[in-house]
């Protein structure tokens, strides 16, 4: 098995590392496996799919007619420098691996306009957990979970409780385990590494298996990103690097209780008053109806 290397000058593990021969390949970052890929396990497929979209108040019930799925199982390597691996598969498919600021960044080409659909297989330790996915109400931890990545509102509930079905029977409005309206395709894994997907169509990170963890998009993504630390510390600050960082709050906003209020502005003033009249201290208003009351058949 051929090897090629690119080499940390503070250590002697190297960043980026592709073993290959003719049936497949190993693609470690720091030392750490992420890719292994065979023609009888491949780490990437692609096809084509339908997805319907039924919007109800803010929620979605989403499907997919699944036209095609294709592994991409033999392949051929186009460039392999220290920093740069092209691999071509067979099917039409090209896989771009470069390394960038100790980062993976893996981005794909094809010439089928028709395909719209791919899943990504990736190395996954068996005892590790996974976190991320943007905000989550239900479960921290997303071992042994598909975890749908799709801005919506939460809904009534968390699944299968008495108030979600309630909700869902009078008015088609029952959450589910995983609805949230801050998704966000970026997963940061207890063994060392992250995984962050540039695309804005609706994705799942699969998690229920013990060796590899599958990450299925609804598009041709742009670029996928890989990012491996020893510490968890180190990790965050490679993750939030490349994804930016927020600034720190104004020091006035820890004066004194947010308050959430509705009815318009003059309610929302009666409610201030009552408040500051009470000797509560206020730092901030959240008030999502200060252009007007708009009454639904909802609330």
């Amino acid at each position: 098995m051929k090897s090629t290397k690119t080499a940390d000058r503070q250590s002697d593990t190297p960043l980026l590392k592709f073993d290959y021969n003719g049936d497949g390949f190993v693609v470690s970052l720091k030392g750490k496996e992420i890719f292994r890929h065979s023609s009888a396990s491949p780490c990437v497929e692609v096809g084509e799919g339908r997805g319907r979209f039924h919007f109800y108040f803010g929620l979605f019930k989403i499907r997919d007619r699944q036209v095609k799925r294709i592994a991409c199982r033999h392949y051929s390597i186009l460039e392999n420098q220290n920093n740069r691996i092209v691999v071509e598969y067979s099917v039409g498919l090209t896989m771009i691996l470069e390394l960038i600021d100790e980062r993976l960044h893996i981005g794909f080409k094809t010439v089928k306009k028709n395909w719209n659909r791919l899943w990504i297989h990736w190395a996954a330790d068996r005892d590790e957990q996974v976190y991320g996915g943007g905000e989550q109400y239900t479960h921290l931890n997303l071992r042994g979970r598909n975890l749908p990545v799709w801005v919506q509102e939460p809904g009534l509930g968390r699944g299968y409780n008495l108030l979600t079905i309630i909700s869902e029977l009078k008015s088609r409005y029952g959450g589910k385990w995983y609805t949230s309206y801050f998704s966000q395709p970026t997963f940061v894994f207890t063994s060392g590494a992250y995984i962050h997907s540039e695309s804005s169509a609706y994705s799942e990170g699969r998690f229920q298996k013990p060796d590899r963890h599958t990450l299925h998009i609804w598009e041709i993504p742009e670029k996928i990103v890989f990012g491996v630390e020893a510490e968890p510390k180190s990790l965050m600050k490679s993750l939030t690097s490349y994804l930016g960082r927020q600034p720190k709050l104004p020091s006035w906003s820890y004066d004194g209780m947010w308050l959430g209020a509705q009815g318009g502005r003059e309610e929302t003033r009666k409610k201030l008053n009552r408040m500051t009249a009470a000797g509560v201290k206020i730092s901030g208003l959240w008030c999502q109806d200060w252009e007007g009351v708009r009454k639904t058949s909802f609330g």
